[in-house]
């Protein structure tokens, strides 16, 4: 028996070992790999999770584990490629594939529009389609030349909201008291452990920041897409009437509302994109992730400036995905400070 576990011992650790070597060999091959850009490349920007300014990485274990990878969005690299589009020759056109979207901040949203809004100057256009638009997807497809939606889809602008959770009830029914001392009827954070309800000064400061956040999210849209202003407030206010005008049907409310400019599969919007790019000629079109667009180095003669993000809460110690850590930040600051 001690002979068998020990054979099946080595023989488990070697096969963990060729596993490990096939994982880091294939790593370090496709990591370095750059999509080549073709003649007549549409960039496809299929923005994926949240959008940060700077992407939180998976850790390198967790990929060779075999995990699926946690794919967010990079602000300054989608901006950049944007940038770097404008110029390529071998980039025709833009399309926006939303689909996998989940979260991007107002301030996101309005950097990516105006992003796209700089590549539309050169003439070359933009173009968006969406199996569903939820309202942080629309805000930055509202920047293209035309939007597409899915027969079956829907567009789901609904304003801006906030909620938080009160405890207070629950901590006194447990025993548990809350003490707080605050300088300002402002301060609200402690409210959800003393109280039920938001106070009337909460609500009021809510209200204010919302309130102008929507008005400038909702300009941008309205502005970009050439509609009147307010109107997609009414056309909130307004919706079950509309949806009922239109048979139930989510995609020609959207489009009787001018929200969009049809709807279409992925495959036809594709084929129309082509159609108008090509103007009669026959061109083969490549479709190019701009995960997979190759961002050129700084041209030699130019003054780099270095741009360090410093994103999430801030805490002593070392950094961490969604952390600022304070020992992380100086010794980068420092770093960059000795570097010629």
């Amino acid at each position: 028996m001690g002979k068998i576990l020990s054979y099946l011992s080595k023989a488990f650790i070697a096969v963990i070992s060729l596993a490990l070597m096939v994982g880091i060999g294939y790593f370090f091959l496709s990591s370095g790999q750059n999509a080549q850009v073709l003649p007549h490349s549409i960039l496809v920007l299929d923005l994926q999770g949240n959008v940060h300014e700077l992407a939180t990485e998976q850790p390198f274990s967790l990929n060779m584990l075999g995990a699926s990878p946690v794919q967010d969005t990079a602000l300054h690299e989608v901006v950049a490629a944007l940038k770097q589009a404008e110029s390529d020759p071998l980039i025709d056109a833009v399309l926006l594939k939303l689909d996998k979207l989940d979260r991007a901040g107002i301030d996101s949203v309005r950097e990516l529009g105006l992003a796209l809004n700089r590549f539309k100057k050169t003439g070359k256009p933009v173009w968006a389609w969406a199996t569903n638009f939820t309202q942080a997807q629309y805000a930055i497809a509202a920047h293209a030349n035309e939007i597409y939606l899915h027969p079956m889809g829907s567009v789901g602008v609904k304003g801006l909201s906030s909620d938080r959770l009160y405890y207070g009830d629950l901590l006194q029914f447990f025993g548990v008291n809350i003490h707080v001392f605050k300088a300002g009827a402002y301060k609200s954070y402690p409210e959800s452990f003393t109280q039920n309800a938001p106070s009337k000064e909460w609500l009021e400061a809510e209200s204010a920041w919302l309130s102008d956040a929507w008005k400038s999210l909702r300009f941008d849209m309205e502005q970009s897409r050439g509609l009147m202003p307010s109107s997609i407030d009414r056309f909130i206010a307004q919706l079950p009437a509309l949806v009922a005008k239109a048979d139930g049907n989510m995609g020609q409310t959207a489009l009787n509302a001018n929200l969009i400019d049809g709807t279409k599969t992925f495959d036809e919007t594709k084929k129309l994109l082509e159609e108008k790019l090509s103007k009669g000629q026959k061109n083969k079109y490549n479709y190019l992730s701009v995960y997979d667009y190759p961002l050129l180095n700084i041209p030699n003669g130019t003054e780099p400036v270095a741009v360090l993000v410093a994103e999430g809460e801030i805490h002593e110690g070392l950094s961490e995905p969604g952390i600022i850590g304070s020992e992380t930040l100086v010794e980068e600051i420092n770093s960059l400070k000795e570097n010629p």
